[in-house]
């Protein structure tokens, strides 16, 4: 069966924040560094997002949680190459890698 239900998809060439619609975002850090910021995790509770590297530069590529949230423990995940990607899920309070 196939879900009537499409994920929300948002395309980040640049540090961006996770729009409040979206289930997975696409990241470039071909032209510069990028983070993307993850929403708060309160206001959040067991939503999950995919974040997924696009490029295959040198540029760094992160996903950070934001100001005084955690992924698992630390304060960013770092996509390293191409292809990259990680899967967060909000306890209402932190995000955890799935």
């Amino acid at each position: 069966m196939i879900s009537s239900r499409l994920s929300p998809v948002q395309i980040a060439s640049a540090s961006a924040s996770v729009s409040l619609a979206a289930d997975v975002v696409l990241v470039s850090a071909s032209a510069s560094a990028a983070v993307i910021t993850l929403p708060q995790a309160g206001m959040n509770f067991g939503r999950k997002i995919l974040v997924k590297r696009t490029d295959s530069s040198a540029n760094a590529c992160s996903v950070a949680a934001a100001s005084g949230q955690t992924i698992d423990g630390e304060a960013s995940h770092a996509l390293l190459v191409q292809f990259d990607s990680v899967t967060v899920v909000s306890n209402g309070s932190n995000w955890f890698v799935m």
